[in-house]
């Protein structure tokens, strides 16, 4: 009810163009504002180009390499952000579980600071200098439960340790691929396309 007329002007050069004359009484630009508000999905990835709002025509072009360029970018940026973020969340726990196994034939003596401090951070600081520690470490092991800490089991945490080694040395490996985002951009369109056809 909006539009009186569209017209599909496209050309070759990988261009869509199309003009939309407004019906009476609408407004154009409220127009414009109420087609973007409707394709948020391409508003940070689509260039829109518009040519001319006057006599009631709204016009704009989209180019479809660079909207697919940019989407791509997008797309590619996102996903090493988050297998970044993954990484740097496996190397904490890895350092962390190196910590304990690193105290693990101390562990009693360990026990025994945490109970005989005062606070948590007299705790941290004691084990930090006793036993070489990053802050994060000690705290991490400060803040697991005693109860926990005396029952920690070292085959278990070699299994635990080795696979976050291996994790972190796949997500190193990503992100020192340039390649690598955009392989698994597109195995992710490869897979919607199998499971929505």
């Amino acid at each position: 009810q909006k539009f009186k007329d569209l017209t599909d002007q496209s050309c070759t050069n990988n261009r869509v163009k199309y003009h939309i004359k407004v019906a009476a009484g609408v407004d154009p630009q409220v127009l414009m504002e109420d087609i973007m508000s409707n394709l948020d999905c391409l508003r940070t990835s689509v260039s829109w180009i518009f040519n001319a709002i006057h006599d009631n025509k709204l016009a704009f072009r989209v180019n479809l390499v660079r909207y697919f360029n940019e989407l791509i970018a997008s797309q590619k940026q996102i996903i090493l952000t988050k297998v970044y973020n993954d990484l740097i969340t496996a190397q904490t726990e890895l350092d962390i579980l190196l910590a304990i196994k690193e105290v693990f034939p101390h562990i009693d003596d360990v026990i025994a600071i945490i109970r005989a401090s005062k606070s948590d951070e007299e705790a941290v600081n004691a084990i930090m200098e006793k036993y070489q520690l990053y802050y994060t470490q000690a705290n991490r092991i400060v803040q697991t439960r005693i109860i926990k800490l005396s029952q920690v089991n070292i085959d278990t945490l070699n299994a635990n340790i080795e696979k976050l080694e291996e994790t972190v040395a796949e997500h190193t490996r990503f992100v020192c691929d340039p390649q690598a985002p955009l392989n698994r951009y597109i195995e992710m369109l490869i897979a919607f396309k199998e499971k929505y056809g």
